[in-house]
């Protein structure tokens, strides 16, 4: 204990709340009354308002003032050090003693816990504020590096002309899959580091609720300490009727004593008596002895007289020896007489020395008795007073500790309510900064799609994708109507980015359905589409305002009507599926898919064939950088493979979730515009995978040029990006194959990455490798060569507008002929449909 005192006392916590003494080098032995008399009790003062750090102890008077008065004549206590094994008071008085000790320190105890209570709050709102800064700085960066993507936008349309603008648009459409796909990893994280931090709200709600109910607890064993003080207080009264009875009977023995006393006066005066009987007895016995002696001699002159007259008259002889017989006999009995007088007075004399000797041993009793009842009555009265004086000192320590208590208790529940509303405000300030933030990313995203709305007739997306995701945005509408309240929220959070980044997809796809459709019903779709974009924006505006109330009655009823009339006008556009045959479409799609396997196994085999034409005829860098190249595409067409095989399995699943008791071509025939989404993109990546392969080996052979063959990788790329949407439609969203075939796309995508970069280093490496030797040129032919240089890069730079120029005009008119020979395909099967 003695230890775990002084490690305690050296703790700096301890030391700034409280002053802690230390401890004797010798414990004191209260056992003797020397030690007890000049012990001195060590107070521990608090640092509160009155007392500082720097205070100075109280001295010896102040501590001798604050102890309690237990100093009584020595023999009292060594009669009380003989009697306290077997007093029960005394016992009584030590329970209470550890009682308030236990309550003392459970106080302390509760006091301490309170104040690591508060200090972990107040950490868990300082790593809050951490996280929510960190959740800014990560905002913060997300803006920036969408300022710096704008100003490196705008730079490239100012630097470039209109028709330049169609090939970053083509770029774009084929990387907004995987942008899309970061931008919702990236939702994904901070949403989870957004429920991360609200559980950790909830754990702090939950501590604090713990807490109150330790408060609660805490507050019960006050409550039993009451009782206990209740008892002690009872049992104070028992012992005042004790000590009353104690009193009581101090005044019985002192009546007994009184009569004792009255008996001892009594008996004296008995004794008395007896002694002046007796004396008189002796006296008078003393006097008959006298006279009895007195008679002798006067019988001795006269047995004198007798025997002077025997001798003298002997003739008188029997008549005197007669009278010496009565004489001799009246003698003989007057000694017979004065024996028994003798024994009589001896008798007499034991009996009062008898008397006189119990007399005198009832005297001592009797004084010995009262000298232990007069001690009794003054050691029960001093116990009584003691025993008064300590619950007396305890009811006060009980209740100041119980307004220290009750003190320290309102002072946590109120430093505990501040904490509550502090991190209420700040969760508040957190949820309004988020909030802000996404409808912030919401608007940049929604402008984004409405600026490049122009550029919608440089994309071609299937029609029949876009019809499902329009009615997926009126129902997220509807969802938003019935969770919008009068604060924002971490589902109305979720569902407004969702909302954001799939309502900008729809209004692009929806254009650009329109136009690969018809182009003749491009304009009325692509104004729609601008509608529900303004009306989008407006209504992430109204919610950034935190009109809660006219978004919900008014913003987004509007948005939703906008959105209808744009699927209105997509269900009304022409459809193109006229030129294939609903009842043959089944065994279209299995032939189409066997094709693209065909036409991907020969794409693997002519690499593998490269690979070796170009291990025996390369060498040095040109080896090297073809070798990872093909690496590169081997790795593509890989996956590639297990991509097409996911999605063959996805299909299957699909078909075996829908069709019910009927055929697959039953399925396929009800669902024939999925299924010719299938076909496309099978088509799609069967001609990519063998542009790929002519690529590679225009590249390898020196024929073709690298920027073919990362033109080309992009391509397969979009085309397997294609197969897996139009493959993902009708899946189940919480299917395994679903997201097999999902990181199947993610490992398409990171190869057709991996490919491009190969490429660039490739080409880097083979620059480098050219190294250009202008030591031999003279200062006038150096300056012909740097004109002639920038000659060529004019008219490289020229020829490269032309270019652009002449691929936008040949995409247009693609897709312008595409149309038509759709629309003649349908016509066509129409009118061979029209007789049967």
């Amino acid at each position: 204990m003695k230890k775990f005192y002084e490690e305690a006392a050296n703790l700096q916590y301890f030391k700034y709340l409280v002053s802690i003494p230390s401890l004797p080098s010798l414990a004191p032995n209260f056992l003797q009354a020397s030690d007890l008399d000049t012990y001195q009790s060590p107070q521990a003062y608090l640092h509160g308002d009155n007392v500082s750090e720097s205070d100075t102890p109280p001295d010896g008077r102040s501590i001798d003032e604050s102890l309690v008065d237990v100093s009584e004549p020595q023999i009292v206590h060594q009669e009380e050090a003989h009697t306290a094994a077997t007093d029960p008071r005394d016992m009584l008085i030590d329970t209470l003693r550890r009682d308030v000790d236990d309550a003392r320190f459970n106080n302390e105890r509760l006091m301490n816990e309170a104040r690591s209570r508060i200090e972990q709050y107040e950490n868990r709102l300082v790593q809050m504020k951490l996280e929510n800064d960190h959740y800014k700085q990560s905002v913060d960066e997300l803006k920036e590096e969408l300022e710096r993507v704008r100003a490196a936008n705008a730079h490239s349309e100012r630097q470039a002309v209109d028709e330049a603008r169609l090939q970053d648009v083509e770029r774009k459409a084929q990387s907004s899959e995987q942008n899309f796909q970061k931008m919702k990893s990236a939702y994904a994280s901070l949403r989870q580091e957004h429920i991360e931090a609200l559980t950790k709200l909830s754990n702090a709600q939950k501590d604090l609720a713990t807490s109150e109910a330790e408060r609660m607890n805490k507050e019960e064993e006050v409550r039993n300490l009451e009782r206990k003080v209740i008892d002690a207080e009872q049992e104070k009264s028992l012992i005042e009727e004790k000590a009353r009875g104690a009193a009581c009977n101090v005044d019985d023995l002192q009546g007994q004593l009184a009569q004792r006393q009255v008996d001892i006066e009594i008996l004296k005066k008995t004794i008395e008596e007896l002694k002046g009987s007796s004396e008189k007895e002796l006296k008078e016995l003393k006097e008959k002895n006298e006279q009895l002696q007195v008679r002798i001699d006067e019988t001795r002159r006269e047995k004198q007289v007798v025997e002077e007259r025997a001798l003298t008259a002997a003739n008188s002889a029997d008549d005197f020896s007669s009278q010496l017989s009565a004489k001799l006999a009246e003698i003989s009995a007057l000694h017979g007489e004065i024996e028994r007088m003798k024994e009589s007075s001896a008798r007499l004399s034991e009996e009062f020395n008898a008397k006189t000797a119990d007399l005198e041993t009832r005297l001592a009793e009797s004084q010995k008795e009262k000298t232990a009842v007069e001690e009794k009555a003054k050691s029960a009265a001093n116990s009584a007073e003691q025993l008064d004086a300590q619950l007396a000192a305890k009811l006060s320590e009980m209740a100041i500790l119980n307004e220290a208590y009750e003190t320290e208790k309102q002072k946590s529940a109120k430093q505990l309510d501040e904490l509550k509303a502090h991190a209420a405000a700040e969760l508040r300030i957190s949820q309004q900064r988020l909030f802000e933030s996404c409808c912030c990313g919401v608007e940049q995203n929604l402008q984004r799609a409405s600026d490049e709305l122009h550029s919608a007739n440089s994309i071609s997306y299937p029609l029949q994708l876009a019809l499902p995701a329009i009615r997926t945005q009126i129902d997220v509408i509807d969802k938003l109507g019935t969770i919008m309240r009068d604060e924002p929220s971490a589902e109305l959070v979720h569902e407004l980015t969702v909302l954001g980044h799939e309502l900008a997809d729809v209004i692009m796809c929806s254009a650009a359905a329109a136009y690969t459709v018809s182009i003749q019903h491009f304009e009325p779709v692509q104004e729609q589409c601008r509608v529900v974009a303004r009306e989008a924006l407006r209504a992430a505006k109204t919610l950034k305002d935190v009109k809660f109330s006219d978004a919900r009655n008014e913003v987004f009823p509007t948005l939703k009507k906008s959105i209808q009339e744009l699927e209105t006008l997509c269900v009304n556009l022409p459809t193109s599926s006229g030129d294939l045959d609903a009842e043959k479409v089944g065994l279209l799609l299995e032939d189409e898919m066997k094709r693209m396997d065909e036409a991907i196994k020969k794409a693997v085999q002519v690499i593998e064939d490269l690979q070796k034409k170009s291990r025996a005829t390369d060498s040095g860098i040109r080896l090297e950088v073809n070798e990872k190249i093909l690496d590169s595409c081997n790795a593509l067409m890989s996956a590639i493979i297990v991509l097409v095989s996911k999605s063959r399995a996805m299909q299957e699943e699909i078909v075996a979730a829908g069709r019910g008791t009927a055929s697959p071509k039953e399925f396929y025939k009800r669902n024939h515009q999925w299924t010719e989404g299938l076909i496309s993109a099978a088509k799609a990546v069967g001609v990519a995978a063998t542009v790929l392969v002519q690529s590679a080996d225009g590249a390898i052979t020196g024929k073709g040029k690298l920027e073919h063959l990362i033109v080309a990788s992009q391509e397969i790329g979009a085309s397997t990006a294609q197969l897996f949407v139009s493959s993902r439609v009708k899946a189940d969203r919480g299917s395994q194959k679903l997201a097999e075939l999902l990181t199947a796309s993610r490992a398409v995508n990171s190869c057709t990455a991996s490919v491009v970069a190969t490429v660039k280093s490739g080409q880097q490496k083979l620059s480098d490798n050219e190294t250009l030797d202008f030591s031999r040129l003279s200062l006038h032919e150096a300056k012909k060569e740097e004109m002639e240089s920038q000659v060529r890069m004019l008219e490289l730079e020229a020829e490269l507008t032309k270019e652009r120029a002449r691929f936008a005009q040949l995409r247009k008119q693609h897709y312008h002929l595409a149309s038509l020979v759709a629309n003649e395909n349908g016509s066509a099967s129409s009118r061979e449909g029209s007789p049967r």
